[in-house]
């Protein structure tokens, strides 16, 4: 609820921010952050700050456009580093311990 202090959420219910599914990443890391502070006793909590627009559009393992930051316009190269390989796969399986 608006003006609470101690209520948090991350996603699309925290309406805060454009609907991808990073940013909730983003999100959740402060909320436990508040939250660990929130159980110790500490009244000093951190406030999330949106990110400026940004997408990655890839098009098949080599194909891809994005917009970056500041609205500069990336190029297939770059996007099929970042994502177009395997879709950010290794990232997740190492944040769930999956083995590779």
């Amino acid at each position: 609820m608006e003006g609470s202090r101690d209520v948090y959420a991350v996603g699309d219910i925290a309406a805060i921010d454009a609907n991808k599914a990073g940013i909730a990443g983003s999100q959740a890391k402060i909320a436990a952050a508040n939250i660990r502070s929130w159980l110790a006793g500490d009244a000093e909590r951190v406030s999330y700050t949106p990110a400026p627009p940004v997408i990655i559009l890839p098009l098949g393992p080599e194909g891809g456009s994005g917009q970056l930051p500041g609205g500069e316009i990336a190029g297939t190269e770059l996007i099929s580093r970042i994502k177009g390989q395997d879709m950010m796969t290794g990232r997740y399986a190492e944040m769930l311990n999956i083995p590779g």
